[in-house]
């Protein structure tokens, strides 16, 4: 029986013994501790598993009859970018707007959107920088957009292409089943999960982000080294 399951039942077994005591059947009442939980960290795509979603999305993308489902799948697909390289939530990179992107000053501005009645987590509005090769990505992206594009996943008429941040988990859920991936992680977690705890860099500067690395040693857990132009044409080259 799993842990889940073992507290559930000592919860209930408490909930009895407080309703007993309430209504006068036991004579005193007995305090039930709970069990602890193992913890477990959750573990984030490797970069293998990363490549088969983005192949699968692609050629969702390809095989895609309609153009509304296309765009949705490219969608999918500048989600999974983003979250790869940022490691922002689901709901962040869904109410993102495209003014929000600053590529000038190289930010994105995480703001309430009270048109989507969305918050960010504890109510914090900040500025994060953009990873320089996710900048080139969007350089590219932001110039193919339509005028009438307002959010980062659009569905192309100014509206985000997803009701609610769910619809990108269901969506992801799908993905990840059809790449052949495991059912006991949870998909767009993982990808979250290695944009927050690895750091990719390339040779030419190795040393000093080597360095930062280090000082953040509890948060990260490996670092990727690799070549520039490898880089740039397996995980820039999205679309």
């Amino acid at each position: 029986m799993s842990d889940v399951k073992v507290r559930g039942h000592f919860r209930q077994l408490r909930a009895f013994y407080n309703w007993a005591f309430k209504h006068r059947i036991l004579d005193r009442a007995f305090y039930i501790e709970l069990p602890e939980e193992t913890k477990k960290d959750p573990r984030p795509y490797y970069p293998d598993e990363l490549l088969k979603l983005r192949l699968e999305i692609i050629k969702s993308i390809e095989s895609a009859a309609r153009k509304n489902h296309r765009l949705c799948r490219t969608n999918d697909l500048r989600a999974l970018i983003f979250a790869s390289y940022t490691g922002f939530r689901r709901g962040v990179i869904w109410s993102l707007l495209l003014k929000h992107i600053n590529l000038d000053r190289g930010i994105i501005e995480i703001r309430k959107n009270l048109e989507l009645g969305w918050n960010p987590k504890k109510l914090k509005e900040r500025d994060k920088p953009i990873p320089d090769h996710l900048i080139r990505y969007l350089e590219t992206d932001l110039k193919n957009r339509d005028e009438k594009e307002r959010y980062y996943l659009d569905n192309g008429y100014g509206q985000p292409c997803y009701d609610n941040p769910a619809g990108l988990t269901k969506a992801f859920q799908r993905h990840k089943t059809s790449a052949g991936l495991s059912n006991e992680i949870k998909p767009f977690k993982a990808i979250r999960n290695f944009g927050s705890s690895c750091i990719i860099v390339t040779y030419n500067s190795c040393s000093c982000k080597i360095e930062n690395a280090v000082a953040d040693i509890f948060r990260i857990h490996y670092i990727i080294i690799i070549d520039s132009r490898v880089f740039d044409s397996c995980y820039v080259s999205y679309t």
